[in-house]
Order: C-alpha cells, then structure tokens, then sequence
C-alpha cells in the first residue's frame, strides 16, 4: 500500500533535492573521478564503468595530424578530383579527424578535413572551417555551403598547410565537397602554390 506524502513531506522534499542538486554539481566530478579508478570500486562494477566509456580511435601522438603537417609549395602534386564514398577515401572527399592544437600538442579536436590526395596509408588534407578567417595571416579560399552542415554557412578550406592524416585514424560521414568548391581550391593551389 503506497503512502502519500504529508504536507511537511512536501515540504522537506524540495529543499533535499536541492542539496542532491548542488552536491551533485559541488562533488560530481570527484565522485566520477573516484568511480573511474578501478581500484576503488568492485571489478565487475569497474567492467561495466570500462566498457560504458567511448572508445577512442588508437591515435598516438606521433599520428596525430598537426605533428605531420608542412607547407603547401613544399608538397606539390598532381590536383585530380574523384571521391569515392564506397571505397578507400580520395581527394574531394570529406573526413573528420583529430587535429591537433598548435599551441598545446595536449590539446585537440575532432574537425572536418578535405582529402587532396593519397600516399599510402595517409590522406594529405586540408583543414575546414565554417570560421571566417578574419585576419589570421594564413591563405583561407571560402568553399560556399557545404552539404553535410544544415545551416548552410559559408565554409573555408585553409590553403597554406597541408595535414598528414593517417587513413585508419579518420572517421567517414559519406560527406563529398562538391566540384565548384574543390575547383576553387585546386585552382588556387595551382595557381599560388605550383601544384599541377
């Protein structure tokens, strides 16, 4: 037989959960922190806790995009179009890799890349941005609106720098930038960048 709260009841329970609230916010993150180190808590409770984490690609510092990356006219190539969504990835496609920062190697994050190429196993990229380069002193050529990002922003492909991004460390989203914008960027990377 279920109970009903009393009006003093009522009472008590909101400020209690409002102390659960503000508990939660003040210590939250010690109490996950402490949750996460397996030997403060029971195994079968720390397999659940591993196998609930996000797996993370295994990237290791010495792949990461940025400690791979040079100048432009220092890697020119032939400039061809041919995505092909079902198959190895290739230049006009689309990847989202981890880049990491140039300001702390520790720091990173997971944007969108636009394949220029292929040696091997790494994909030279150059990075996108739906930012405005407002004045950052690198070569940026505005790509117009691209297809997998509803809001339709102008997006910018970064000319200047070329990424190494190694082809096992990317994710793929089936995302192409269509031939008008890739012409733009090859056509600046011939023309201000000997790129054939």
């Amino acid at each position: 037989m279920a109970r009903t709260w009393t009006p003093f009841g009522r009472q008590i329970s909101w400020p209690a959960a409002g102390l659960a609230a503000r508990l939660m916010l003040d210590r939250g993150g010690r109490i996950i922190e402490q949750l996460q180190d397996s030997r403060l808590v029971p195994r079968p409770v720390a397999a659940v806790l591993a196998a609930a984490r996000p797996a993370l690609p295994a990237v290791t510092i010495g792949q990461s995009v940025a400690s791979a990356a040079s100048a432009t006219a220092e890697r020119t190539r032939r400039v061809r179009y041919a995505p092909n969504i079902s198959g190895p990835a290739q230049p006009g496609e689309v990847v989202w890799a981890w880049v990491v920062s140039p300001d702390d190697p520790g720091q990173g994050r997971d944007l969108p890349v636009l394949v220029i190429g292929r040696d091997g196993d790494t994909l030279p990229a150059l990075l996108l941005s739906p930012e405005p380069p407002l004045g950052r002193g690198q070569d940026w050529v505005e790509v117009g609106p691209v297809a997998w990002d509803d809001s339709e922003r102008a997006h910018w492909v970064r000319m200047d720098l070329v990424l190494d991004v190694p082809e096992a460390s990317i994710r793929r989203e089936a995302a192409v930038l269509d031939r008008s914008g890739y012409d733009r960027v090859a056509h600046r990377l011939c023309q201000v960048y000997g790129w054939g």
